[in-house]
């Protein structure tokens, strides 16, 4: 089974040095398997149970998550605001980093998906671009 995601394709910009870039991300299935999660105790988040139970009866989600290559530089980039006691030592064994959706892949485990519906980006700059896009421009961190 593979979890889906209602929106599938967004535009995004992202402006450097007066410059002014534009990409298209559209989501596609990736194995639950090659994915690190570096936040941990996500079942402790606020509104997990409300997100499963979401998740669990439109047998989709609203928006998919976003991933980028699993690179040091990355998980230091993408760690910075996380609450240290919530952070997972960085695992290189696996190829692609979750920047966001970790309840969401844990979620889907718990339910027996073997996919998840994401947006495969370069870095953390696009990453954060794209979450803006897709949760129209209030990004919320539960592991604050």
């Amino acid at each position: 089974m593979i979890l889906t995601s209602q929106k599938i394709q967004v535009e995004a910009f992202l402006v450097n040095n007066f410059d002014v870039a534009s990409k298209e991300y559209s989501a596609l299935p990736v194995d639950l398997d090659e994915i690190f999660c570096p936040v941990n105790q996500r079942q402790s988040f606020a509104g997990y149970s409300v997100l499963k139970a979401m998740i669990t009866s439109a047998k989709s989600m609203i928006t998919p998550i976003i991933l980028i290559p699993n690179t040091q530089f990355n998980y230091d980039m993408a760690m910075r605001k996380v609450r240290k006691d919530f952070i997972v030592p960085r695992n290189p064994d696996k190829d692609l980093l979750a920047y966001n959706g970790n309840q969401r892949i844990q979620i889907a485990k718990e339910l027996d998906y073997v996919a998840i519906y994401s947006m495969l980006v370069e870095d953390v700059r696009w990453a954060h671009t794209v979450h803006l896009v897709l949760d129209e421009g209030k990004i919320t961190n539960e592991s604050r």
